[in-house]
């Protein structure tokens, strides 16, 4: 007899190959195949070949051992099997599905070579309990020889364990039920020792399976129904407490224990058992232990009884969705199959349908809901993903949040507990971290556990370092072998130290824009006063907004100092990186409905935790009724409400623009008011940015090349549009063109010909 259930996961064929040439070669007149409506293509093919041909042409080599075929590849023996043959046996195949489902999974061609069709009447009331009753008296049978038990069995309990029966359970599952509810209760009884020298004198049941002994004392055999595994329970608990951190998603996981048991109580009692659903949403940033604490969360409902394996199966998108129509289904199903007994974990479960238009993922849903709802007795289903789009994501079928009402937020880890998951890590690699290693780490956590933008840190991140550590400390021992080899140390990690931010120095690097260091010194000083205030436990005004706008003209060295305030406000511990995103409207708005929101969403946050600056922010207002810079706008006042402590906004344009800009929206003029005036460059620093700029590049100007340089500023600064350093850049550029133009036709090139800029360079600008 062979089980098509016991092949869906058998792509390969091997063992279906195997078994059926056993089966096939054994005595008997008949091989039964059951559940054949659940046959795949290629097995259908293998039995159809059989039925026609009487053999099967194997298309690979198999050899013969212990009566079972095995892949001969590589293999030289005389006894290789090449085909499989019938033997004149006949093929007898069950289903459960009716007469028209069987024919229709089959197919005519399949169906044309079967001799007969028996459909066979479901059972009537008296026909279950015979049967019941012949499955009782088999139950008697087994405690006489087994428990040296006996028994006597009362009609009302043969009445009761009838209403058991299930079609789709059939024979089997009714057997099963007697075990569980009779017999293995009375294997635990006596292993208590409940009997004592006293003999059973009947099993009956009375609003539950009671035993009455000779002596007359009665005991329900629900009390020793056993559900628990107390060695697995234990275990999953271990594990639990063993996981850092996520202390609200461990106590979830802790009252799914005490859930069921109240509901078995309940059912102990005669009271209505609530059959609440165990399907579960991890929501969360990767990296906070969601697959971890699915893993934990299999054991744990095997070990309490709602789960028969608590087997662990992780899928994604590819593993769901198929290339091409009717492809998503079946590949969705075998997944579930491989699933049933334990829990089906599918990550980043939103990529499986981001909008109506994706058929093959809206395919992959209702496939997933549908087994869900046939399998709710066997089979868990968690979705992990992030919080947002987990929500998106609900709404895509309308039976999906009715299915999962149990959300689990996975918060990010905080900086001491990814400093603790780093020791255990770095432990469970046979690896040590130097004590010194601490404040460096600590450092890097909080640098990258930013809120709304932490998709490189948790777990993930403490892995990353310890593993790359690692490879470091291979190279430092290969060089100094006598170090000790299982101690990580701070150059390990590239902790080397930084030297610390001086603002003069930088400040110093920047020509002119006097106004601008002012205000940039004022901030840095206030930022450094309200530490001291904090360190002594005085007052601090925590509501002071950081978000400025830069005024000028272009060229004015905006974006220079945009760079230094970035590196104020992260050494003040404002916030968490100096990261300096840019951007201006092209950056941010789409060109189509609905999109800009998503676009600026998408900039503002690879932004999170430093500085956004947008260049010629005016633009975003300049189209007209329907242009999609007012979304933008609108995007970016409710993302810096969102993110106030988590992103400095930088807007950057001309003067009179900028103030015209701040009319477009309600809420810009209040978030930004420090407005900092940028202004033009006199001709000196106009001329010091240029030497500046010809010394780098190892150019020199001569004196008339200069005094050109000067004169042509002058002129070029009565323009109303002039752009300062982009101006000088342009100048620079051309000069060195024009030098190699002019340098060109000459022949034994000095050094100082080869560096120096004319005033003839210059002129031709």
């Amino acid at each position: 007899m062979l089980n098509f259930s016991d092949y869906e996961i058998d792509t390969a064929n091997d063992l279906f190959m195997s078994d059926l040439y056993k089966a096939l070669n054994s005595k008997g007149e008949s091989v039964v195949f059951e559940n054949i409506d659940k046959v795949s293509p290629a097995h259908l093919e293998i039995l159809y070949q059989l039925m026609t041909q009487g053999r099967y042409k194997l298309s690979k080599r198999y050899m013969l051992l212990n009566g079972s075929l095995r892949e001969a590849t590589g293999v030289l023996d005389k006894d290789i099997v090449s085909q499989i043959s019938a033997n004149g046996k006949f093929l007898i195949f069950t289903s459960t599905l009716d007469e028209k489902k069987a024919i229709s999974v089959l197919g005519n061609k399949f169906i044309e070579e079967i001799d007969d069709v028996i459909v066979l009447e479901p059972f009537s009331p008296i026909q279950i309990r015979n049967l019941t009753s012949n499955l009782l008296e088999k139950f008697v049978t087994q405690c006489r020889e087994k428990l040296r038990l006996n028994i006597k069995i009362k009609e009302l309990l043969i009445e009761e364990i009838s209403t058991h029966y299930r079609e789709k359970g059939g024979v089997k599952a009714l057997a099963e039920y007697i075990d569980e509810q009779l017999y293995e209760p009375l294997t635990e009884m006596i292993l208590q020792n409940t009997f004592g020298n006293t003999n059973i004198g009947e099993i009956n049941y009375n609003d539950g399976y009671v035993v009455t002994l000779d002596s007359g004392a009665c005991f329900m055999m629900a009390d020793f129904v056993k559900k628990y595994n107390a060695v697995e329970l234990e275990e999953a608990r271990r594990e639990l407490e063993q996981v850092v951190g996520l202390t609200k998603v461990k106590e979830y996981v802790l009252n799914l224990e005490n859930n069921f048991k109240v509901q078995q109580m309940r059912e102990n009692k005669g009271l209505k058992k609530s059959d609440i659903s165990m399907h579960m949403i991890f929501a969360g940033n990767p990296g906070t232990g969601k697959t971890t604490i699915a893993r934990i969360v299999a054991k744990y409902l095997k070990a309490i009884g709602v789960l028969s394996s608590g087997h662990l199966c992780e899928v994604t998108r590819t593993d769901l969705v198929g290339q091409y129509v009717g492809h998503t289904a079946v590949k969705t199903s075998e997944v579930i199959k491989s699933a049933l007994g334990g829990v089906l974990f599918i990550d980043e479960a939103y990529s499986l349908c981001r909008e109506q238009g994706d058929i093959f993922g809206l395919e992959a849903i209702d496939t997933l809901v549908k087994a869900m709802e046939d399998n709710r007795d066997n089979l868990v289903v968690i979705l992990a993903g992030y919080e947002d789009e987990m929500s998106d994501f609900l709404k895509t079928n309308p039976g999906l949040k009715s299915r999962f009402p149990n959300i689990v937020h996975f918060d990010d880890y905080t900086v001491d507990e990814m400093y603790e998951i780093a020791n255990i890590t770095a432990k469970n690699k046979g690896y040590n971290l130097s004590a010194m290693c601490e404040a460096g780490l600590r450092h890097q956590f909080e640098a990258h556990q930013i809120k709304g933008k932490n998709d490189g840190g948790n777990g993930r991140l403490v892995r990353n370092l310890i593993e790359k550590a690692i490879l470091n400390q291979s190279q430092r021992i290969v060089k100094n072998p006598e170090d000790d080899m299982e101690l990580l140390i701070p150059e390990d990690f590239g902790l080397t130290n930084m030297p610390e931010f001086d603002l003069e120095l930088e400040l110093n690097k920047v020509i002119g824009l006097d106004s601008v260091k002012k205000y940039i010194r004022s901030l840095n000083a206030r930022l450094r006063l309200q530490g001291e205030r904090k360190k002594l436990g005085l007052k601090v005004d925590t509501t002071q907004t950081m978000h400025m706008i830069f005024t000028g003209n272009p060229g004015t060295g905006k974006t220079m100092m945009a760079r230094t305030v970035a590196d104020v406000l992260y050494n003040m511990n404002v916030i968490k990186t100096n990261n300096l995103v840019e951007t201006d409207r092209s950056g941010l708005v789409a060109g189509y409905v609905g999109q800009t929101a998503i676009k600026t969403r998408e900039v503002i946050e690879s932004a999170l935790g430093g500085v956004l600056f947008i260049d010629e922010a005016y633009a975003l207002a300049q189209g007209g009724q329907n242009d999609f810079g007012q979304e933008a706008i609108d995007t970016l006042v409710k993302m810096m409400d969102d993110n106030r402590d988590n992103l400095v906004v930088i807007l950057a344009g001309y003067s009179d623009d900028m103030r015209h800009f701040l009319t477009k929206n309600v809420g810009l003029h209040s978030r930004f008011p420090n407005i900092i005036e940028f202004p033009d460059y006199s001709v000196d620093e106009l001329m010091q940015i240029a030497e500046g700029m010809y010394s780098a590049q190892g150019y020199v100007l001569n004196h008339k090349g200069k005094r050109v340089l000067r004169e042509h500023l002058a002129v070029a600064k009565q323009d109303k549009h002039f752009g300062n350093g982009r101006y000088v850049r342009n100048v620079f550029e051309r000069s060195l063109n024009n030098q190699a133009l002019r340098l060109s036709i000459e022949t034994n090139l000095s050094k100082d010909a080869l560096i120096t800029i004319t005033e003839d360079d210059i002129r031709e600008v």
